[in-house]
Formats: structure tokens, sequence, C-alpha cells
């Protein structure tokens, strides 16, 4: 196993069942796309303040998950890359709205690799899921603050920080288990 992404294998299917971020891996190998991380759409404008708050939370907690895979998975902290979408047009637009927007956004993307080039983009997470941030996201961070500054056990009672993270209309990546597999860069049973 690779200590960073050129060096690490291209495992089949099945060996990257057992792998750490296996099939994301494989994944970013077959498609020569070595980024990972969502699209993250900003659907509420109110509070700057809190929206920059949970930015930051939702990528120290995603770095944090990957410093604890250790030596030889850690180079995926530096692969990590978020597509952030401001823009006013989404301040408390349904979900249903962002969701169309992500995939209108994913397909092009997906589309235009495959014309281009072999790459398999269509099965990686980033063009399969998306995060949204809306009101309720932002007013969940709020209460956990509020509870923990109360003195209430963090462990024990405090509210869940969340966002959405919303599944595009595809339904395919292979790395979600059971259905199929990716073999040599091609869905399949």
């Amino acid at each position: 196993m690779g200590n960073d992404f050129d060096s690490c294998p291209i495992w089949t299917a099945e060996e990257a069942r057992d792998e750490s971020y296996g099939h994301i891996i494989r994944g970013m190998k077959i498609s020569c796309f070595p980024k990972f991380g969502f699209v993250i759409y900003r659907c509420t404008y109110g509070n700057n303040a809190a929206w920059t708050e949970l930015l930051t939370l939702i990528k120290q907690e995603a770095q944090n998950q990957i410093k604890k895979l250790g030596p030889g998975r850690d180079w995926l902290g530096t692969h990590l890359d978020w597509k952030i979408v401001e823009d006013s047009t989404l301040d408390g637009v349904s979900l249903e709205q962002v969701k169309s927007r992500f995939d209108r956004w994913s397909d092009e993307i997906v589309d235009e690799s495959e014309r281009t080039s072999t790459n398999v983009l269509r099965w990686l997470p980033r063009f399969n899921f998306c995060v949204v941030v809306d009101e309720k996201c932002l007013a969940s961070m709020e209460k956990s603050k509020f509870k923990t500054e109360a003195g209430v056990d963090a462990v024990e009672k405090t509210p869940p920080v969340f966002v959405v993270l919303m599944r595009a209309k595809r339904r395919v990546p292979a790395w979600m288990g059971g259905g199929g597999l990716i073999r040599d860069g091609v869905f399949g049973d």
C-alpha cells in the first residue's frame, strides 16, 4: 500500500472492500480525478458568522476523521476539496430545488468527462451526493453550542449538529456496497 495517491495501487473491487476508503480511492485512481469532498450548498443567508462557523466545523471534522485513518491514508487530507456554492438565489429554496441544481451540475461534469475520456466520474461520491446547509442546520449548531456552554454533558445530552446529505438521481455508486462493482472502469454485477 502506498503512502500517497500516486503510489497507491488500483485495487480490484474485491481488494478495495478490505481497504479504508478503498472504493473511493479506487474510483479516484481509475477516473484520474484525485479529489474528494462534496459540493456544499448554502441555502440560508441570515447569519454569516454561523455559516462560517459551520463550514469550518465541517472541514475540521473531515480532516480529523482522515487523520484517524493513520499513516498510509492520512494523505487523503491533501486531496480533500470542497466545492462551496454561495448564491443568494438559493436562500430558502426547497431541497428539491437544490437537488435539481446539483443533478444538472453533476450530469454536466460527468457527461463532459465521458465524452472526452474514459473517466468514470459518475461513480465518485462527489458526483452522487451533496451537502445542503439551511436554516435548520445553522439552528442545530447554535442549539448544540448553547447546551454545551450551559454545562450539559457534551457526550450525554448535547443535541447533534447536522447538515443535509442529499443523493443525486442516478443512485449507482458502487462503493455503497451491495449492488454492482466497478471492474476495469465499467459498472457491473
